[in-house]
């Protein structure tokens, strides 16, 4: 039994090193690129991704509309706020701002949001 033990005590405390060894690792990481939090606050599909993933418990209440006539209203006049060209870079770091986007920091400050919680919940430039 005592051999039992003393496994199951060294099998434990390699584990604590190994996640140890696993937080220091993410920690040097996050170190090593200060700009990569700066650069997802841009990202814009990173956060079309978000919105899409949003359940309607929460996208109902942040929007003011369902999804579903989010969908309607986006399908409506989604040609009017897309750019001419997708691959003329825009004025920010993330391109152009995909229509997705647009009419979510409308809907978002219309419902009373300001500009600031707008343009960084929806990547675009203050």
């Amino acid at each position: 039994h005592i051999a039992f033990i003393v496994a199951l005590k060294v099998d434990a405390a390699h584990k604590a090193k190994a996640a140890a060894a696993a937080a220091a690792a993410a920690a040097a990481e996050a170190e090593a690129k200060p700009w990569r939090e700066e650069y997802e606050r841009w990202d814009r599909k990173a956060a079309v991704r978000k919105m899409n993933k949003m359940t309607p418990r929460k996208f109902r209440p942040r929007y003011r509309v369902s999804r579903a006539t989010f969908d309607m209203i986006l399908d409506a006049i989604e040609d009017d706020l897309e750019p001419a060209s997708r691959a003329k870079p825009g004025g920010c770091i993330g391109g152009p701002i995909p229509a997705q986007l647009k009419l979510g920091a409308t809907l978002r400050y219309l419902a009373g949001s300001n500009n600031i919680d707008c343009s960084d919940s929806h990547a675009m430039c203050e």
